[in-house]
């Protein structure tokens, strides 16, 4: 019997020393010598001591001088043929064997799509609604949150110290409710601009920060956006600074909603340029010509908050805020050309990250935006361990806009985001 390292497989590390023994294949000191080596415990790897041990094992059977017949050759000092020292063991790669969605796939790869970025999130002291709204599973919040800075932790912080000067003022409040109420409670009892206070002092340490941080499911959804009109409930300018980033070659129109005033404030950031500024009036007359938005981006932005300028404008926080924009569209809509915006939402499937069926906030919107009839498209959830809201999605959208026409697709994708964004990277860019 030959046995050198190849016997073993090149998959064992190999030492400098090399060696060879002899005997007949079918010999009981063959069988007797060749488990040694390939066995368990402390001599594993060692030749030599393999060898020693066949020995001691064939005399005490009685072979007789057998036991010495086999030769050891060594061509270095030392007898370990195979090293398991340093032996890491790792774990199977299975990035290769992860797809994407095929209808998520099917969606972002498609010539047109609208995308909806809303706000849900979740955390034990944030109130009942918000965890009701995020399936009640912490991994929603991954949707608005990056490393270093988390929107909704901003949120969070919110309700705190909403909730901290109710409780200072001894005036009766649930610490559970949602942020809505909270802020609400909070108007009626110590004015309507009061909330406003607060709301600038926790948000503007996240806009006024070198750079705003962007979420890498936003970043990876912002390069893969077509022209058209997308919508984001966030109150700071995540989305369209993300969208800018990716898309230089492209005007983007924002349109932001001012509580208080009938008339949203627009944006512009022309292609090939850097800077946000207010439209002049030859943009606007330009952006009220239009009779498509194949060659631009328009960004809604309902809830209001910090402009992409950086200055704070009125936002969404009670709920009479919520009530008045969605309900009587109040500033929702430009002057100019706001039918170009209603047909790009009814033209384009719609891809529901961030928006919860059980949050009143977004249903509302979505009754706002597609007045008409249920959009089709898919709702993203990041979730992959809690049972599918597909059941959940569908009821809302019977409940919410009648019954469904037989031919009308919505599906929802439950996926964790480290999974779900080096996949979304993969796909080539539109």
């Amino acid at each position: 019997l030959l046995f050198t390292s190849g016997d073993l497989g090149s998959s064992l590390p190999t030492a400098p020393s090399a060696s060879s023994w002899w005997f007949p294949r079918s010999s009981p000191e063959s069988r007797a010598f060749s488990p040694p080596p390939t066995g368990t415990g402390s001599m594993k790897g060692d030749v030599a001591a393999s060898l020693n041990g066949a020995r001691r094992l064939l005399r005490q059977e009685r072979w007789g001088p057998e036991a010495f017949s086999p030769v050891l050759y060594l061509r270095d000092r030392h007898s370990v043929l195979f090293d398991f020292k340093s032996k890491r063991v790792k774990s199977p790669d299975t990035s290769r064997t992860q797809i994407l969605d095929p209808a998520l796939r099917e969606l972002l790869q498609s010539k047109k799509f609208s995308l909806l970025l809303g706000d849900v999130g979740h955390d034990d002291h944030v109130g009942h609604e918000d965890r009701a709204g995020s399936g009640s599973h912490p991994e929603q919040a991954a949707v608005i949150s990056s490393e270093r800075a988390s929107y909704h932790s901003a949120q969070q912080k919110l309700h705190r110290l909403l909730t901290e000067e109710l409780t200072k003022r001894e005036i009766p409040h649930s610490a559970k409710a949602s942020l809505s109420a909270i802020a609400q409670h909070y108007a009626l009892h110590l004015g309507k601009a009061e909330p406003d206070g607060p709301f600038q002092t926790v948000f503007r340490e996240l806009v006024e920060a070198p750079t705003l941080d962007i979420p890498p499911l936003v970043d990876s959804l912002a390069r893969l956006l077509r022209p058209g009109v997308h919508t984001t409930l966030l109150w700071l300018p995540i989305l369209e600074r993300a969208i800018a980033k990716h898309h230089p070659n492209i005007d983007i129109y924002v349109v932001q909603r001012v509580v208080g005033s009938k008339n949203p404030i627009m944006m512009l950031r022309k292609a090939k340029e850097t800077i946000w500024s207010k439209p002049d009036r030859s943009s606007l007359k330009e952006f009220g010509k239009l009779t498509d938005l194949d060659r631009c981006i328009v960004i809604l932005r309902p809830y209001g908050g910090y402009s992409a300028l950086g200055n704070h404008l009125n936002a969404e926080l009670t709920e009479d805020d919520h009530i008045r924009g969605a309900h009587l569209r109040e500033g929702m809509f430009p002057r100019e050309n706001p039918e170009i915006i209603m047909a790009g939402l009814r033209s384009a499937p719609v891809l529901l990250a961030g928006i919860s069926p059980l949050q009143w906030r977004h249903r509302m919107l979505l009754l706002c935006l597609y007045p008409l009839s249920a959009p089709p498209g898919l709702a993203l959830r990041i979730s992959d361990e809690e049972p599918s809201e597909k059941e959940l999605w569908e009821n809302m959208l019977e409940s919410l806009f009648g019954q469904l026409p037989p031919n009308y697709k919505f599906g929802v994708v439950d996926a964790a985001v480290d999974r779900l964004v080096p996949l979304l990277d993969k796909l080539p860019n539109p």
